[in-house]
């Protein structure tokens, strides 16, 4: 994945999930091989990786990789936190502020 690497400098977190939820109709195949890839690539840069689930119809999906949790989370100090903005994508396809 040497395009991805190129993209990754600079990033603080790495969330990566498959599709599920009310809106995925058809959800894609989550392939295992791209979340090992970005794990990896994550760990070689030294960004916290967090794999939320492999996704699909299952209503608990499963969220192992390699039969393992990656919870990582950045450690932000204070006033970072106070700064942190979320930001939902609304279905129209336009971002807006979430409410806190």
């Amino acid at each position: 994945m040497p395009e991805l690497s190129e993209h990754l400098d600079g990033f603080g977190w790495v969330n990566a999930s498959g599709e599920t939820g009310c809106s995925a109709a058809n959800p894609r195949p989550f392939n295992l091989q791209w979340g090992r890839n970005i794990r990896d690539l994550c760990a070689e840069k030294g960004i916290p990786f967090y794999f939320s689930h492999i996704g699909g119809w299952n209503r608990y999906p499963s969220r192992l990789l390699d039969g393992v949790e990656h919870n990582q989370v950045p450690l932000l100090p204070e006033p970072a936190v106070k700064q942190l903005k979320v930001l939902e994508l609304e279905e129209g396809g336009d971002l807006r502020q979430a409410a806190p």
